[in-house]
């Protein structure tokens, strides 16, 4: 078993409590030992905010290390349970799409509870599929795609199958923010020089497809999804991005962006 294939299994099996412990410990322990990634967080904080953020770092460890052991419980009871407390922003523009029968694209960032926001969709009914490249660690990835498939989400690296799922009404969902092994679209709208994942618009424009921002994150004691108008480009899509990046920036990955 892999390091991080170890580090899943032990969090999600710990109670609640202990597991949102270890999980922050390993993040703060991961930055403190990499150098590089505490630097490309500041960098990229001053990026956003115009000044150095002192410590941000510690904020980041924080809310990530909290966010991902809620996010490795997938499929288990308590989670459930909390899932079915979650709010929604803008839950009617999401219904007047599928009502007029459009195909809808959900444009996202790893931002607050990323790997959650398919699964609070197949519980409500809604058939997902979710676009995803490999992991270097091809164990871990097996790991999290047992972990994150089934419920009614499905993934897949495929464009022909993601072509088929918008087809067949279902949201076909990416998170834009990492173009390190693929081609990248422009969005200097984040910052100037940042880049997204291009898939999404591609597809969109093959299957005229709507474009909808979406992102979820733990506001108070409940989960909230917050559906943003539809966009029409990545410029758009950027501008809805860094306005919840500035309200809540520790839960955005401030680093791996390269």
């Amino acid at each position: 078993m892999s390091i991080l294939s170890a580090v899943l299994t032990l969090v999600r099996g710990l109670p609640l409590a202990l597991a949102l412990m270890a999980s922050r410990l390993l993040v703060l322990v991961y930055l403190a030992a990499s150098p590089e990634s505490r630097q490309e967080i500041g960098r990229n904080y001053r990026r956003v905010f115009g000044c150095n953020g002192r410590r941000f770092w510690l904020k980041q460890a924080w809310r990530l290390g909290g966010n991902l052991a809620l996010m490795s419980r997938i499929g288990q009871r308590s989670l459930d349970k909390w899932l079915d407390r979650t709010r929604f922003s803008g839950d009617n523009i999401l219904e007047q799409i599928m009502l007029r029968e459009r195909k809808a694209i959900v444009l996202s960032l790893h931002y607050g509870l990323w790997e959650l926001l398919p699964q609070v969709f197949a519980r409500r009914g809604y058939q997902a599929c979710v676009g995803l490249g490999g992991q270097f660690d091809r164990e871990f990835g097996n790991s999290l795609l047992q972990l994150r498939a089934g419920h009614g989400v499905r993934m897949t690296e495929s464009i022909a199958e993601m072509r088929r799922a918008a087809r067949a009404g279902q949201l076909v969902g990416f998170a834009l923010d990492n173009t390190s092994r693929t081609r990248g679209v422009e969005c200097d709208t984040i910052w100037p020089g940042f880049r997204l994942l291009r898939t999404p618009f591609a597809l969109a424009r093959a299957e005229r497809a709507v474009l909808v921002p979406m992102f979820m994150f733990q506001d108070g004691d409940h989960p909230r999804v917050e559906i943003c108008e539809p966009v029409a480009s990545a410029r758009e899509f950027g501008t809805q991005a860094r306005r919840m990046i500035e309200a809540r920036p520790e839960d955005w990955l401030f680093w791996g962006k390269g």
